[in-house]
């Protein structure tokens, strides 16, 4: 994951990044969501 950072990072304060990248950041956002929502539901299910 550091080099996953720093690549965000370094890409985010040159002012640009490629469309490639923006995508992939956001279908890990997307991804890590939909983790969490499922972890949720399963939580309340356990209740």
């Amino acid at each position: 994951m550091d080099s996953f950072g720093s690549d965000f990072s370094s890409g985010a304060s040159s002012g640009k990044m490629d469309t490639g990248t923006i995508m992939e950041q956001v279908k890990v956002q997307i991804a890590v969501a939909n983790a969490q929502e499922l972890l949720q539901v399963s939580d309340l299910n356990l209740l």
